[in-house]
């Protein structure tokens, strides 16, 4: 099963409960903050900065967290409704 050759069957997969819908956003996320938190500890450790806290950094980083995170959660929630939509639940 490929996105390229059955979207609509990759997109069921993917979002077909709200419970799977939900565990995909939180892996999602939790995956982004680690990442940015290897970043943080990775520019700590080179000395690159030495004054700022990780929810400064969290701030400073708000675009990639937009980018990382809301934005494909919102993609994952419209296809959730969108399969919803196209099989009459809604």
């Amino acid at each position: 099963m490929s996105l390229f050759s059955d979207p609509v069957k990759w997109a069921e997969s993917v979002a077909k409960t709200r419970v799977r819908l939900m565990f995909y956003i939180v892996v999602h996320c939790g995956l982004l903050i680690a990442g940015l938190w290897n970043l943080y500890n990775s520019m700590l450790s080179k000395g690159l900065t030495t004054d700022v806290s990780y929810t400064e950094f969290l701030s400073f980083s708000s675009l990639i967290l937009f980018f990382g995170a809301f934005f494909p959660s919102m993609y994952l929630y419209s296809m959730y409704r969108m399969i919803n939509i196209i099989k009459g639940k809604s």
